[in-house]
C-alpha cells in the first residue's frame, strides 16, 4: 500500500466514524484528487505524525479530518497562495559540476526531459555602429579608429547614453552626420538579440518531454538548450511551471580539496577535523569556532579567503571584531551595496564594540539580539513581519518582496496590519510602529539571504581555518588555483608576511601548477605566460634536466617555450644571451641532422620502390627474401649459374603413387644441367624467372646495404655541446637580447609581475604599502615608494606644489603632494626611480591624493618646529636603491669594437 492509498483509507475511516454529510464527501473527494495529483500523500502523513497542530489559514478539509487543525468551514472555498518557483543554486567542485550537468542528468532523468538554457547577448553602442558599417560597407577601420576608447558609462558613472556620446566624442559625432542610414540602423540595434549563447550552470529538468513545453535549440557538440531565457533579465521558464537548477561553480572548493590532499599526503593523516574516521569538516564545532582562526580574522588577517580578501571587508571586519562565527556571517551579508549605502555596517560594529547603546522588545530580542538590533538578514524581516505584525508566514516572504519592488499596492493592506498589530504586541504609539516599519521598508531592498551567507561562511571558515593551521599547504593550493597574475603577486608577498617561502620558476623543481617541494612554494609552469598546460607537463614529465643542452635534447625547440625559460633565468649554464645564441645553433644543427634522415629514409623507400618494380608479378616479396637471406644461402652459392631453363615435370613413380618434381640449371661456363630436386632451393628458383633479375636484385640491395652503414657511421647524432660553443660567431635580435638582458623586463612579460619590486630589493626595505596604512587609519604608519614621475604646479593662491606619482612593493599606485613648505626641501629626493620612506596624511582639501604627513589642524604650523631641519625631518627616508638589473653582457659591436681598438694600438 503506497502513501496516497493509506492516508486515503484513514481518511475515509474518520469520515464514516464521524458520519458527516454530503458536501463534506464532496470536499474531500475534490482534495483527494489534488492531493494524488501533486504528490502530496507523504507530506500530509509526516504532519499527522508529527502531531504538530497548526491554523487552517487555507480551509482544507484533509487537516482538520486528520486532527491537526481545529478550524474548518465547508461553506467556504478553500484559499490558494501560489508561490514563486524556488531558486536551487548548488556550487560544486568544476569536475563534479560537469559531470552532473553532462552526463549525471542525461543518464538519470532522459535526454527528453532534460536542457540546458539558452542566453542572449545584445547588441551594444559600440557592435551595432561597427556592424552597420560593414552592411553599409563603410570602411571597418574608421569605424573601429572611433570605437576603440568608447566607454561603457559617462562620466557620472551611468550607463553611456547615445546622447552622451555624442557629446562626449564629436568625431563619432560627425562621423554619425556623415553616415546617416548606418547610423539610424545602429540606433535601432541597441539592446535587441544579438546571438545565442548558453547560460554555463543552468540546467532544467521536466517531468514531461520538454519539447511538449517550450522551443528547444540543438547546437552542434552540446545538448538540447531551452530558445527561452531564465535568469535575472528575464523570466519566461518559470510562468510555465519549470524550475532553473543552477549548477555553480566557485574556486574556492577547488582550493580546499587541494589543500586537503595536500595536508593529508604531508602530514600523513586520515582527515581533517573529522569525527572518528568520518570525512573532512564533520567536527563542525572544531573548525567553525576555532580560537586559532577567530583570533586571525578578528585582526583583519582575512587575504586569500573567500568574501572577505577585498581591503575594504576586511578592514570592517577588524573594526567589529570577531568572538564567533556568527559575526563572519553578518559581515558577509553586511558588506553590500544596500546595507554599506545605510551605515548599517558602521551601527553593527558600534553596538558589538558597545559603543552605541540600544535597546530591544522582548518579541524582538530573539529576533535581533545575535545582530544587536540591526536587521542583516532577509529572514529577520520575514519573523519580525510575522510577530510583530502578526502577518502569515506564507505572506511575509510575499510582502517582503514587494517591499522591494516598490509594489506599494502589494504590500499597502500588510502595512496597515502591521501597524495595528504592531500597536498592541510591542505596547507602542502608531508613529513608533510606523518608524519600525519604515525601516523595514528600508532595509527590505537590500537584505541578504541568511542561510546564503551562512553557506558561504562555511566556505570561508573552512578556508580560515586551513590558513591558521596549514598556511604551506593552503597557499600552495590557493595559488595553484589562481590564474590572474596581479592576485598572484598580491599572495605571493601575503605568503611571505605568514613565513611561508615561495620561489620562482625552477627547470627541476616547479611542477604544472604552484607546488610544495621541500617547504618551498614553486611557480607553476603553466602559470607562465604563453606556455600552457601541455608544454608544462611535458617539461615535468622529462625531468630532471642536468643541464640546457639535456633539456634540448629531452623536451625540444619550441621558440616559444624556450624564450620564457631562458628569460626567467632557468638554467645557470651561461647568460641568457649566450643560452639563445647556443639554442638557435643547436637548433640549426638539429634541422641539418632531421635534414639527413629524412634524406636518409626518402632514399629507403626509393630502393623498396625498386625492388618493387623487379619483384612485380612475383608469388614473394622483396621484404621476405631479404627476411629468408636468400643471397647467403649456402645452398645456393654452390652453384654458379648462368639461367634457368624451363622447368621440366618428371614423373618417376615406383609405387605409382609418388610423384617428383624435377628443375634442370645451366651451370656457367659449361654445357652441363644440374639436376635439382631439393624442394627449398625448388622453391626458390621459382622467385626469379632469369639469373639477371635475381643481379639486380643483388646490386640494389648491396647499394642499400652501404647507404645504411654509411647513415650509422656518420656522425649526424653528434649535436653541439655549449662547452665547445663560442658565442662570438653567432648574432641575435638586438630587440630580444636588450629584453633578455633585464631580468624585470622578462619577469613582467612571462610573470605578468616582477617578482620583486625594485623596493624589495632595497637593504632597506620593511614591507609598509598604502594597503597597510589604510589597514592602520588610527596609526602613523609609514609608506615605502618608488616615484614614477614627478610634476611642479601652482595652487589658486599661487603656492608651489609637487605632484609626484608613487609604486608601493604591492604595484598599487597613488598621488601624493608635497606643499610649498617641504617643496624647497624635498625637491632632490623627489626624482623619478627614486625609492623613499615617508609618513603621509590622507587625502583632503579637495586633493585626490595623500600629503606629507603634517597636521593639518595647527594653522600656526607649529609642526615645523618638530621638524626644523632636513636632517632632523624623518617624514622622508631615502632607501638605498639597487643597481640596474639589466645585467650586463657584452655585444657582438662591443667586442668588434674592442678588437679594433687593440689593433690600432
Amino acid at each position: 500500500m503506497n502513501a496516497f492509498q493509506k492516508l486515503e483509507k484513514g481518511l475515509w475511516h474518520v469520515f464514516d466514524k464521524r458520519n458527516l454529510g454530503e458536501k463534506y464527501r464532496k470536499r474531500l473527494e475534490w482534495e483527494l484528487r489534488e492531493i494524488d495529483v501533486q504528490g502530496k500523500a507523504e507530506y500530509f502523513l509526516k504532519l499527522f505524525s508529527e502531531k504538530n497542530k497548526f491554523k487552517n489559514t487555507n480551509n482544507i478539509i484533509v487537516p482538520w479530518l486528520l486532527g491537526i487543525c481545529d478550524d474548518f468551514n465547508v461553506d467556504v472555498d478553500p484559499k490558494f497562495v501560489q508561490g514563486d518557483m524556488p531558486d536551487i543554486d548548488v556550487d560544486y567542485l568544476s569536475e563534479v559540476r560537469d559531470y552532473l550537468k553532462n552526463k549525471w542528468a542525461l543518464e538519470t532523468f532522459g535526454e527528453e526531459y532534460v536542457c540546458n538554457i539558452s542566453n542572449y547577448t545584445t547588441f551594444g553602442m559600440k557592435s551595432a555602429l561597427i556592424d552597420m558599417a560593414r552592411v553599409h560597407d563603410n570602411p571597418r577601420e574608421e569605424i573601429l579608429e572611433l570605437t576603440k576608447n568608447l566607454d561603457s558609462k559617462d562620466e557620472d558613472g551611468n550607463v553611456m547614453t547615445w546622447e552622451s556620446a555624442m557629446e562626449l566624442y564629436p568625431k563619432l559625432k560627425k562621423y554619425c552626420e556623415d553616415h546617416p542610414e548606418a547610423t539610424a540602423a545602429a540606433h535601432k540595434l541597441i539592446n535587441r538579440n544579438r546571438g545565442m549563447g548558453q547560460h554555463a550552470g543552468g540546467l532544467i529538468i521536466s517531468s514531461v518531454p520538454l519539447s511538449d513545453m517550450v522551443p528547444l535549440v540543438k547546437r552542434k557538440d552540446n545538448p538540447q538548450a531551452s530558445a527561452w531565457v531564465e535568469g535575472l533579465n528575464g523570466q519566461d521558464l518559470q510562468p510555465v511551471g519549470l524550475v532553473k537548477f543552477d549548477l555553480l561553480v566557485i574556486s574556492n572548493l577547488k582550493q580546499i580539496s587541494t589543500c586537503c590532499e595536500l595536508v593529508k599526503k604531508r602530514k600523513n593523516i586520515k582527515s581533517i577535523c573529522a569525527n572518528n574516521d568520518d570525512s573532512d569538516w564533520t567536527d563542525v564545532s572544531s573548525w567553525r569556532n576555532d580560537q586559532k582562526s577567530l583570533a586571525m580574522a578578528n585582526e583583519g588577517d582575512l587575504k586569500c579567503i573567500f568574501q572577505f580578501d577585498s581591503e575594504g571587508i576586511r578592514r570592517l571586519v577588524k573594526a567589529g571584531g570577531v568572538d564567533r562565527f556568527e559575526d563572519l556571517v553578518a559581515y558577509t551579508a553586511l558588506y553590500r551595496p544596500g546595507p554599506l549605502g545605510m551605515l548599517m555596517h558602521e551601527r553593527y560594529t558600534k553596538r558589538k564594540k558597545e559603543e552605541e547603546e540600544y535597546t530591544l522588545h522582548p518579541l524582538i530580542e530573539p529576533i535581533l539580539g545575535n545582530t544587536y538590533g540591526v536587521m542583516v538578514f532577509q529572514e529577520q524581516i520575514m519573523k519580525i513581519l510575522n510577530i510583530v505584525g502578526e502577518i502569515p508566514l506564507r505572506d511575509c516572504e510575499v510582502v517582503r518582496k514587494a517591499i522591494s519592488k516598490k509594489k506599494a499596492e502589494a504590500f499597502k493592506k500588510y502595512e496597515i496590519m502591521f501597524i495595528e498589530n504592531g500597536q498592541k504586541n510591542l505596547d507602542a504609539t502608531q508613529e513608533e510602529v510606523q518608524s519600525l516599519w519604515e525601516q523595514i521598508k528600508s532595509f527590505a531592498e537590500y537584505g541578504f539571504n541568511m542561510s546564503h551567507s551562512v553557506a558561504y561562511t562555511y566556505v570561508s571558515s573552512r578556508l580560515l581555518y586551513l590558513k591558521a593551521h596549514h598556511p604551506q599547504e593552503f597557499y600552495a593550493a590557493v595559488l595553484s588555483c589562481e590564474t590572474l597574475s596581479d592576485k598572484i603577486k598580491d599572495y605571493k608577498i601575503e605568503a611571505r608576511r605568514h613565513d611561508v617561502e615561495m620561489e620562482k620558476v625552477d627547470i627541476n623543481k616547479s611542477k604544472e601548477t604552484f607546488s610544495l617541494v621541500d617547504d618551498v612554494i614553486y611557480y607553476g609552469l603553466s602559470n607562465i605566460k604563453g606556455v600552457g598546460e601541455i608544454p608544462a607537463k611535458k617539461i615535468v614529465d622529462n625531468q630532471p634536466y642536468a643541464n640546457f643542452e639535456d633539456f634540448l635534447f629531452k623536451f625540444g625547440t619550441d621558440a616559444s617555450i624556450l624564450k620564457a625559460l631562458v628569460g626567467l633565468r632557468c638554467f645557470k649554464d651561461a647568460d641568457p644571451i649566450t643560452l639563445w645564441k647556443f639554442y638557435e645553433h643547436y637548433k640549426s644543427a638539429v634541422k641539418k641532422i632531421e635534414d639527413k634522415r629524412k634524406r636518409f629514409i626518402d632514399g629507403m623507400e626509393n630502393y623498396e620502390e625498386d625492388f618493387s618494380k623487379i619483384c612485380v608479378g612475383e608469388s614473394r616479396k622483396l621484404t621476405d627474401l631479404v627476411g629468408d637471406n636468400v643471397f647467403d644461402d649456402p645452398e645456393w652459392k654452390k652453384y654458379d649459374i648462368d639461367e634457368i631453363i624451363e622447368t621440366e615435370k618428371i614423373v618417376e613413380s615406383t609405387t605409382g603413387e609418388r610423384r617428383i618434381e624435377v628443375e634442370y640449371i645451366k651451370v656457367k661456363g659449361t654445357d652441363d644441367f644440374v639436376e635439382v630436386q631439393t624442394e627449398r632451393f625448388y622453391k626458390k628458383m621459382l622467385v626469379k624467372k632469369t639469373y639477371n633479375k635475381l643481379k639486380e636484385l643483388k646490386k640494389i640491395w648491396a647499394r642499400r646495404q652501404r647507404a645504411i652503414k654509411k647513415f650509422d657511421e656518420s656522425k649526424v647524432f653528434d649535436l653541439p655541446k655549449l662547452v665547445d660553443f663560442n658565442s662570438d660567431d653567432h648574432q641575435i635580435d638586438k630587440t630580444f637580447a636588450k629584453e633578455l638582458r633585464s631580468v624585470s623586463s622578462c619577469e613582467l612579460k612571462y610573470y605578468g609581475f616582477a617578482w620583486e619590486h625594485d623596493l624589495e630589493k632595497s637593504s632597506d626595505f620593511k614591507g609598509y604599502t598604502f594597503q597597510i596604512l589604510r589597514e592602520h587609519e588610527n596609526c602613523i604608519v609609514p609608506v615605502e615608494i618608488k616615484v614614477l614621475s614627478t610634476k611642479k604646479n601652482k595652487t589658486k593662491n599661487g603656492k608651489d606644489y609637487i605632484s609626484i606619482e608613487a609604486e608601493d612593493a604591492m604595484g598599487e599606485k597613488n598621488r601624493i603632494f608635497f606643499w610649498e613648505e617641504d617643496v624647497f626641501r624635498w625637491e632632490e629626493e623627489l626624482k623619478k626611480d627614486n625609492l623613499l620612506r615617508v609618513r603621509l596624511s590622507p587625502p583632503s582639501g579637495g586633493f585626490n591624493g595623500y600629503s606629507l604627513e603634517r597636521n593639518l589642524r595647527d594653522p600656526n604650523k607649529r609642526w615645523q618646529q618638530k621638524y626644523p631641519t632636513k636632517e632632523l625631518d624623518f617624514r622622508v627616508i631615502v632607501l638605498k636603491n639597487p643597481a640596474s638589473d639589466d645585467e650586463k653582457y657584452q655585444t657582438d659591436d662591443e667586442v668588434l669594437k674592442q678588437f679594433e681598438k687593440c689593433l690600432e694600438e
